[in-house]
């Protein structure tokens, strides 16, 4: 199989990897996916203390100075503190818990179960883009 060059690939694809674990029996299912662009939340203040608690209180970084964005989203009463884009990846990347209505149904127990879910980004592409 020939495959096609694209420039748009070259320059805008990266892999993302998902590994979600069973909390009944300890299987994990990994798939890897492309994408072209990354969708990333702000963050509420809850959950923001989760993943300090989980990555350690000083792994997040907090914003240098304020920004337009910073305002934006203390104004809005998202958030009291100026976010780092980092703080953004982080919250992204650590584990979700996937439970009551949003259950997983693992291959191996073959039933919905409570899991955990983890986002890597496994390969980044040459130009990252990034919706917030």
């Amino acid at each position: 199989k020939v495959e096609e060059y694209s420039l748009i690939s070259d320059l805008f694809e990266g892999t993302l990897r998902s590994d979600v674990r069973c909390t009944s029996c300890g299987n994990v299912s990994t798939t890897c996916e492309s994408f072209f662009d990354l969708s990333l939340e702000i963050p509420k203040e809850p959950e923001l203390k989760r993943v300090q608690r989980e990555r350690g209180d000083n792994a997040l970084p907090e914003a240098p100075q304020p920004s337009m964005f910073s305002m934006i989203t203390n104004f809005v009463g998202l958030t009291s503190q100026p976010l780092a884009l980092e703080t953004l990846l982080h919250t992204f990347c650590t584990s979700s818990d996937l439970n009551n209505a949003n259950q997983y149904r693992c291959e191996a127990c073959k039933q919905k179960v409570d899991a955990s879910k983890v986002l890597s980004l496994t390969r980044l592409p040459e130009v990252l883009c990034i919706h917030i």
